[in-house]
């Protein structure tokens, strides 16, 4: 999970069952729209630190608890990507072999 991805859910997970319009409103800032939330929480688009600060505000957390990001889940993450391209690359070698 890449660190755009984990604020992302983490943002998600925040928002619960509130709908992304509302949190939209919310945060109140330009060119912040549901488009871009769902961008965001899907980890497609870094996360502004203007946003960042607003989100914070709105869901009464300190700034730091959206970035609170676990780098073992990282290095787990391209471990398992890196197994990936290894079994492509052995594939493709079968196919050209």
């Amino acid at each position: 999970m890449t660190r755009d991805e984990a604020i992302g859910k983490r943002i998600r997970a925040w928002r619960g069952r509130r709908a992304q319009a509302d949190l939209v409103r919310n945060v109140n800032l330009p060119h912040f729209t549901q488009s871009t939330l769902s961008r965001v929480e899907l980890g497609t688009r870094p996360l502004r630190l203007t946003e960042a600060v607003r989100l914070a505000e709105v869901f009464a957390v300190p700034l730091y608890a959206l970035a609170d990001y676990d780098e073992r889940d990282a290095a787990s993450t391209r471990s398992g990507e890196l197994d990936e391209l290894r079994r492509k690359i052995d594939a493709i070698r079968e196919l050209l072999a």
